[in-house]
């Protein structure tokens, strides 16, 4: 049981945590707001990451315009990172 559980630790060390971040990249506070982000996950990384579950795994920032000034798009873009890359991660927006 314990050999189970130390590959799936190393398994889910070399996964990276996708931080979904949909972004209206349109307006100066999106792309503020994406810099931000980057910046932040780059800075975590370099450090080594997070600890979970004692182990430390990387952050993956995925950013994805929700195209706001777009007629009939607003929040309709949300999704597409589920159905794209369906494994747990945190999204904002």
């Amino acid at each position: 049981m314990r050999s189970k559980m130390k590959v799936l630790l190393a398994a889910l060390a070399a996964k990276p945590i996708i931080l979904g971040c949909p972004l209206s990249t349109a307006f100066l506070y999106g792309w503020d707001a994406e810099r931000g982000i980057k910046l932040a996950g780059e800075e975590i990384n370099a450090a080594g990451g997070v600890q979970v579950g004692g182990v430390k795994r990387p952050f993956r920032v995925e950013v994805i315009d929700t195209r706001d000034l777009e007629a009939g798009l607003t929040g309709a873009r949300g999704g597409w990172m589920v159905r794209q890359d369906p494994q747990p991660g945190v999204s904002h927006g």
